[in-house]
């Protein structure tokens, strides 16, 4: 088991890539679409996340944030751009997706409203 809070593998890619969120991801998502640190949580609000209100690119760039993040992490070769990214969303197994969203929220501190907190379905 990892000790390491918001770091895990997902199968994407065609292959297990490690993803990581934290500081690093946050501020490349945030650089990467223009928003502040206010605007990232109320992109992952509870409530948008309850009613599907979440774009694609959003999901895309969270995830993209995130595959950099641990690239850069464990100094490996970053070999994806995010279109490629959003390719491999689209084939990859839902649960593999729902799993990111999961380390995602358990990155945040105690008491952060950042990210949904509420445990998402797994994808039938």
């Amino acid at each position: 088991m990892n000790t390491l809070r918001g770091i895990t593998e997902i199968k994407i890619g065609g292959k297990l890539r490690p993803i990581k969120f934290g500081t690093n991801s946050t501020a490349l998502l945030c650089e990467t679409r223009g928003i502040t640190l206010n605007d990232m949580g109320l992109m992952f609000s509870e409530e948008r996340i309850k009613n599907n209100e979440i774009t694609g690119g959003e999901i895309r760039d969270m995830i993209y944030s995130g595959l950099v993040s641990a690239a850069r992490s464990k100094k490996l070769e970053i070999d994806f751009d995010q279109y490629q990214v959003g390719d491999w969303i689209d084939e990859m197994d839902p649960n593999e997706l729902v799993k990111a969203f999961e380390v995602m929220g358990e990155s945040q501190p105690k008491g952060s409203n950042t990210t949904a907190k509420k445990k998402i379905r797994k994808a039938s």
